[in-house]
């Protein structure tokens, strides 16, 4: 199986509610978190 981490929001103002973009560190920590994790699913 393959999943795509979708970032868009991460620097640009998108989706249906915009809640607001993530800042640059939690961009960070979630890109991170899937680079990191990739192998466990």
């Amino acid at each position: 199986m393959k999943l795509c981490l979708g970032t868009v929001q991460f620097g640009m103002r998108y989706g249906v509610q915009n809640a607001g973009q993530p800042n640059l560190e939690d961009c960070m920590r979630v890109s991170d978190y899937a680079v990191h994790n990739a192998g466990a699913i």
